[in-house]
């Protein structure tokens, strides 16, 4: 019988449970973590009962980064998650949410779309285009990373010439783009500000509406059919704070996955073939 590896050695007697070994990256480095543990967060490592399984043979996932790995791992066993408080953070978090796709590990994925949000959530931050060409390159057309991540990007980056060579088009960026921005137009026509001493509080004060699409929220009262904008002496910016849909919502909720979104997905394909 092989010997165990980390993390489960340092371990053994924290948790209770039967070994389950992986082979991670093209250097095949061995990892061992408790079934139990497994199972709690993916639906791969299920039996049609419910009951974890107890895998005998090692899975290999040769496409899976070691260090990605291993910190998955940590996160598991020592509940430490991953950094967020840099801008050198982003490409990281893109990866091990990559990772956590890889693993069906669905709790991670969202976790990470909410550290993601927090870390780019300042108005002044930027997504390179080469992050949102990294996603698209690495994930298939299917993953809510990439609306995700284009929603992100047509909120925090600032135009540039790159953004329109051929290979944006080729990925399919520009078209997903045009779909954000869209979707980005009417939260701007929502949101108008007047300028050079046009106080739109006076003249178009805010009362509190109702509807079935967007609960309780603010609108500007008009006197009468005359009484119109001055467009002339309006802006229409987005808001501060990221929006995630033509309501304004504050929260990525479209962009979160399911247990049994991950596990169907075509990330973890290279997993579901061996367990």
């Amino acid at each position: 019988m092989a010997s165990l590896a980390w993390p489960l050695t340092e371990n053994a007697r924290t948790y209770i449970g039967f070994p389950t070994t992986l082979l991670i990256g093209a250097s095949k480095k061995q990892f061992d973590i408790h079934n139990t543990l497994l199972w709690k967060l993916s639906d791969h490592f299920k039996k049609m009962d419910g009951l974890p399984k107890n895998l005998i043979k090692p899975i290999v996932l040769p496409d899976i980064s070691d260090d990605l790995f291993k910190q998955i791992c940590e996160w598991i066993y020592d509940i430490r998650t991953p950094s967020y408080s840099s801008p050198t953070d982003l490409l990281n978090l893109i990866m091990l949410y990559m990772t956590a796709a890889s693993l069906g590990i669905s709790s991670y994925q969202n976790a990470i779309i909410r550290f993601i949000m927090a870390l780019c959530n300042e108005h002044t931050f930027e997504i390179p285009v080469e992050v949102v060409k990294f996603v698209y390159e690495n994930t298939a057309s299917s993953s809510k990373l990439r609306g995700f991540i284009t929603m992100l990007f047509c909120q925090r980056s600032t135009p540039q010439e790159a953004f329109f060579e051929p290979e944006i088009a080729r990925l399919g960026i520009t078209e997903d783009a045009v779909a954000c921005l869209k979707i980005l137009y009417k939260v701007r026509m929502m949101n108008p500000q007047g300028i050079n001493g046009y106080d739109l509080d006076k003249e178009f004060p805010m009362v509190w509406n109702h509807s079935k699409e967007r609960g309780l929220f603010q609108m500007r009262e008009t006197r009468d059919i005359t009484h119109t904008l001055d467009r002339k002496r309006l802006r229409f910016p987005l808001p501060n704070y990221l929006v995630w849909g033509e309501n304004w919502e504050s929260m990525p909720d479209r962009f979160f996955v399911s247990a049994a979104e991950s596990a169907a997905a075509e990330e973890s394909k290279q997993l579901a073939m061996q367990v």
